[in-house]
């Protein structure tokens, strides 16, 4: 049986995004789940676009639905 996560972080690594460091922030997303054993419950997806360009890097939590611009 398939594990659904309970969180969905959505990271923007489109070109304007990655230019910004979403790659990079994509993959400390990834890390720090893993770290904190947290794979069964959180999955990090990298996005082409999430439309809101020039806030990035960004990410959002679904279901939450929260947004966080200007990571880093």
């Amino acid at each position: 049986m398939a594990v659904v996560p309970e969180r969905h972080v959505l990271v923007c690594t489109a070109d304007h995004c990655c230019k910004q460091g979403g790659k990079k922030l994509c993959k400390a997303f990834k890390e720090a789940v893993d770290d904190r054993g947290l794979k069964r419950k959180v999955k990090v997806l990298e996005v082409d676009c999430l439309g809101q360009c020039g806030h990035g890097p960004l990410a959002v939590v679904y279901p939450d639905a929260v947004w966080y611009a200007g990571l880093e």
